[in-house]
């Protein structure tokens, strides 16, 4: 999946979860970094930005 596939796909399952926008992009832009220092095992930002809003939300 390309960068702008996945993120559309990003948000659309947010807003289908009544996840606010905003909340998103932060969560994202912190899962992104967090990947790219190495803070993490998980290589996809999507996948570690949607684990974290689903923990946050449920």
């Amino acid at each position: 999946m390309g960068g702008n596939d996945a993120l559309r796909a990003f948000f659309a399952r947010c807003r289908e979860y009544g996840i606010d926008v905003q909340e998103a992009r932060r969560a994202l832009a912190r899962a992104r970094t967090d990947v790219r220092s190495g803070r993490v095992l998980e290589v996809d930002p999507y996948k570690l930005a949607w684990r974290r809003l689903r923990r946050r939300h449920t």
